[in-house]
């Protein structure tokens, strides 16, 4: 999981879409063991035990994600499609 948080930072759009979908599994993964399995992984071993802090951390970089402006040569398909999927995510995770 600690991995990918670098990766929301990359200037690279896909990068950032591909981490976005990382951690949305690794989301989903914790809560189908906590919601569907008594002997279920717990949450910090999906996670990599992750911290409150760093769970701000990416709440803060997916929200910063939803709401960017377009710099030179971005198409406002490619951003449009970018803000939408991380508004997606931080409606699912939050």
């Amino acid at each position: 999981f600690n991995a990918l948080i670098p990766l929301l930072k990359m200037d690279e759009r896909s990068v950032r879409l591909a981490a976005g979908e990382g951690i949305v599994i690794i989301f989903e993964r914790a809560n189908i063991s906590a919601s569907k399995f008594d002997d279920g992984e717990p949450f910090e071993s999906v996670s990599g035990n992750l911290s409150r802090s760093t769970y701000e951390d990416v709440i803060h970089q997916m929200k910063d994600l939803s709401i960017e402006a377009g710099g030179r040569g971005t198409s406002k398909k490619e951003l449009g499609s970018q803000r939408s999927f991380f508004y997606d995510v931080l409606a699912y995770i939050e």
